[in-house]
This record gives structure tokens, C-alpha cells and sequence, in this order.
């Protein structure tokens, strides 16, 4: 029985997941954002990526799935237009790893543990040398 339970929930995660990945890529309106995500963490650091990174890309190289948990391997992709933690606009693209660990509950996303290699961000933005 609780194999099933768990094969539903993550059949329902991975749907999910699918939405999630679909409003990533177009515009990251809040009122969007807002039905898919109740981590108030997750909002702002979507919100900071943008205003640096306006209309980033995360692409997927993994994501696997178990039950209400959703961890995605990939790349974060942009052009610093924006302000990053101090840095003002450089102009340069930036094609970083990046980790998360989501927990969805309810269609939503409830919480998040994410790892950037914010290292490799400020290398190829120039403030770092490699």
C-alpha cells in the first residue's frame, strides 16, 4: 500500500515538476510564481535571479523524483543586465552548475535547499580570477 501512495505522490511531483520547469522559462511573473511556490525563500531568489539575470534559463541535465521530492542537476544560464550581490551589470554571460532539492506538497512548492557555484558566477562575470 505505501508503495502505491508513493508511486502516486511522485507521479504527481513529476507533473508538477513539468509546470514548474514550463514557468521557468517564460516570464517569471509573481502571479505566476506565486501559484506554483509557497517557500517565500524561493520567490526572492527567483526574483534576485531575474533582476541580474533578466529572463535566465535553468536547464536540466537530471531530475529525479521520490514521492513529494524533486532534486534537479543543471545549469543556470544568463546575461548579467543586473545588479548581482553587489556586482553592477557586466554584460557577460554566465553558464553555471546548480543543485536543488524541492519538496512539493499540495501543488506547490513548500520548501527548497539549492547550492550555485557562485564561485564560477563571479569568475565569468570578471570579479574573480580563475
Amino acid at each position: 500500500m505505501t508503495g502505491t501512495l508513493e508511486q502516486t505522490q511522485s507521479m504527481a511531483t513529476r507533473e508538477f515538476m513539468g509546470r514548474y520547469a514550463q514557468a521557468l522559462q517564460g516570464p517569471k511573473t509573481p502571479e505566476r510564481l506565486n501559484e506554483l511556490i509557497a517557500d517565500d525563500t524561493l520567490l526572492r531568489h527567483i526574483a534576485e535571479a531575474e533582476a541580474a539575470l533578466p529572463g535566465y534559463t535553468i536547464d536540466v541535465e537530471d531530475l529525479v523524483i521520490e514521492g513529494s521530492k524533486a532534486v534537479l542537476r543543471g545549469r543556470l544560464c544568463g546575461v548579467q543586465r543586473g545588479e548581482f550581490h553587489g556586482v553592477p551589470p557586466t554584460g557577460r554571460e554566465v553558464n553555471v552548475p546548480i543543485f536543488v532539492m524541492y519538496d512539493v506538497q499540495n501543488g506547490r512548492i513548500t520548501r527548497h535547499w539549492m547550492m550555485l557555484d557562485t564561485l564560477a558566477m563571479m569568475q565569468q562575470l570578471g570579479v574573480v580570477s580563475a
